[in-house]
Order: C-alpha cells, then structure tokens, then sequence
C-alpha cells in the first residue's frame, strides 16, 4: 500500500481503496473509477495504478477463496467425527447420569463447526452447509442413546431386568424401532435445540468480513 508519514493518511488510504473496492463489487467500469479519482485531484497515471492494483488484489483473495474440493473433502469426514464424539459424549451423560439435558445439542453443533474449520482450515458457504448437515448426526446419536434409556427403563419397570438385559443397544431391529417411532418421541423443544445446534455449527466456518483490500 505504501508508506505514509502519519496514521490520518494510512487511514485516508485505507478508506479510498475501500471505496475503490465497493465501485468495482458494484460494477462500476475501471475508466469511470478513474475518471471519479481524477476528479478529485489524483494524477491520472497514479490513479489508473492503484484501480489496478485493487482490482490485482481482489482477484488474488477471489483465487484464494475459491471451494478448496481437498479441504472440502477432508471437511466431512472431520466434521463427521465431531459430531459424532459429541453426540455420543450427549448420550453418555444420558445412560450413565440419567441426564438428557437437551442444551447438550448446543455443544454438538459447536464441536462439529469446530471440527470442520480445525481439519480443513477453510471457511465459507460450503463448508458452513456440511457443519450445519453434519451436526445432525451427533444429534441423532444423543436422541438414539436417550431414547434406549427410555426404553430400557421402561422394559425393566414392567419386566424385569432379566428382560430389560436383552435390549441391546448396537442392535438392528432396535435402531428401526427407533427411526419408526422418530416422530413420536421428538417434541417442539427438540425441534427448537436442534435448530439452535444446527444454526451454531452453521456459524462457526462462517467467513470473517471482505478481506480483498490487503492492509
């Protein structure tokens, strides 16, 4: 950007290249920003320099921030794993505590964010999709792990634990049980949690401002 002798004209800079920035995201064509710059009492040959070189600048931070498939890639199963650790640290606290605590969602959404930023170092639109669609599985497993609590709780109630034993948790017929009976069990408080969730790991890769003007 160059050198300046006091923080008012660094800043002055700063602000001129922004507004440079703000024409070209408009459309503006490169001769009417020029024009507007020497109309303002710029030389014309400085003026023309530093359209180019804002306009340099913002295809090179457009390059970068182009859908890294590679990190995009290595974004799911990352994410996957997050949520998955999450929810399944949700269902612990559920079988072993015999807590539900839904608010747990919360910190599934935001492992899964996490996981998905720290594995692929990227962030975006993209990337903020498969954290927001990943969180759902971490939440799945927290609802699958409270809803064989239940179940076995119940079992034993009218059974016996003799019964309520031959519940198994890593088990076939269980887990369709489980998705059939899906709407059932899951009220306008889960609905609201998971959304929470989803909405937090949906933030967590989100981009952090227009960075095209370098500082």
């Amino acid at each position: 950007m160059g050198y300046y002798s006091t923080p008012q004209q660094l800043a002055a800079a700063k602000k001129r290249r922004a507004e440079i920035a703000t024409q070209i995201k408009r459309r503006k064509s490169k001769s009417s920003i020029v024009s507007g710059l020497v109309d303002s009492g710029m030389d014309p040959l400085k003026a023309k320099k530093l359209v180019e070189d804002v306009l340099r600048e913002m295809y090179e931070q457009a390059e970068k921030e182009r859908t890294d498939w590679v990190a995009l890639s290595l974004s799911i199963p990352a994410g996957f794993l997050a949520s998955a650790i999450g929810g399944s640290i949700w269902g612990a606290m559920i079988l072993l505590a015999g807590l539900k605590a839904d608010y747990m969602t919360l910190g599934v959404g935001l492992l899964t964010g996490l996981g998905v930023v720290f594995f692929s170092g990227q962030r975006g639109i993209p990337y903020q999709i498969v954290s927001a669609l990943l969180s759902l599985v971490g939440i799945t497993i927290g609802q699958y792990m409270s809803f064989f609590a239940l179940v076995k709780a119940s079992v034993d109630e009218v059974y016996g634990p003799v019964i309520a034993d031959q519940v198994r948790y890593l088990n076939f017929d269980f887990l369709r049980f489980f998705l059939d009976s899906l709407p059932g069990i899951i009220d306008r408080y889960d609905v609201v949690w998971l959304g929470l969730a989803m909405v937090i790991a949906f933030l967590i890769p989100l981009k952090r401002g227009w960075r095209s003007i370098k500082e």
